[in-house]
């Protein structure tokens, strides 16, 4: 009786519970506002939403050898998560772009890995003709930034990490996404459930897809990713970080050799870019300066 109690709960209550959940429980992806400067583009199938920032509009380079710079925002977000950031740049070409399956972007039925946003991040600069860049990203975009500057070496000039989520148990949550949220059995049935035709007809808006494929990619191949970065990289987290967990920055610190570790204020928490403008856009600038 018990072994048959387990196999519905395991093969029927479970999938059912996950099933609704993703409709439920999951983030759903926000509405956004057009903006008249907003550009779009093709890769792969699927379009890209993006926008450059500089005055002249133009993906522009002195002398062919200077690198643009690309802004990844965080999970459930947007470009426009760096516009507080944004003016006080200085710096001669500036993008900031939705990742695919977020913002304005479209959202395909792919598996939303780490690597799958380097392969359509790294298409979007052959696409737009970027030789070579300096990414920045804050929480899951700082992911992609230490998952493309280790995998796609040659693209990636130098790299600023603000509070990356991807390193092994550092992503902080509640029950159940901490269940979820983590590679493992649950993850892997959840994954299953999400991507399923009746799932995504349901629940066309939810954004469990890229949350549970995403944190899948949360694992020991990225932790070994670390070692292989060796651009110029800034790495920026705050203690009173309830999301990403401080203590995992010495993680970080003892995996990537060319570091810099910058501990910004307790109070800028993991919402550094809403909380704290001013002190990370220099933080920024500081830093393209030196490693230029």
């Amino acid at each position: 009786k018990f072994v048959y109690l387990t196999m519905v709960f395991v093969f029927i209550i479970l999938p059912v519970m996950l099933f609704f959940g993703a409709g439920l429980l999951l983030p759903k992806k926000p509405a956004i506002s057009p903006d008249n400067n907003d550009r779009y583009i093709n890769v792969s199938g699927s379009k890209i939403r993006y926008q450059i920032y500089t005055p002249q509009k133009t993906i522009k380079t002195i002398r062919e050898t200077r690198p643009v710079l690309i802004l990844l925002h965080g999970f459930g977000n947007f470009k426009e998560q760096w516009k507080d950031v944004i003016p006080r740049l200085a710096y001669h070409t500036i993008i900031g772009l939705d990742m695919m399956g977020f913002g304005g972007s479209d959202t395909p039925n792919i598996p939303y890995t780490l690597e799958t946003q380097r392969q359509y991040l790294v298409a979007f600069m052959d696409a737009l003709n970027i030789k070579k860049a300096i990414l920045v990203g804050i929480s899951m975009g700082a992911s992609v930034t230490a998952w493309t500057a280790a995998k796609s070496p040659g693209y990636i000039h130098s790299t600023i990490l603000l509070a990356p989520s991807a390193y092994p148990g550092s992503l902080s949550k509640k029950w159940p996404y901490n269940w979820l949220y983590r590679p493992g059995s649950v993850n892997d049935l959840a994954s299953i459930v999400i991507s399923s035709p009746v799932c995504r007809k349901l629940f066309p808006d939810s954004m469990g897809t890229q949350a549970i494929y995403v944190t899948h990619t949360y694992n020991a191949e990225f932790t070994a990713a670390l070692r292989e970065i060796n651009q110029p990289t800034l790495l920026v987290w705050s203690k009173g970080d309830k999301t990403t967990l401080y203590k995992y920055s010495s993680e970080y610190r003892s995996r990537i050799r060319n570091l810099t570790f910058i501990e910004a204020p307790e109070r800028l928490g993991h919402n550094m870019l809403r909380r704290g403008p001013e002190q990370i856009s220099k933080m920024i600038s500081n830093f393209i300066y030196t490693s230029s």
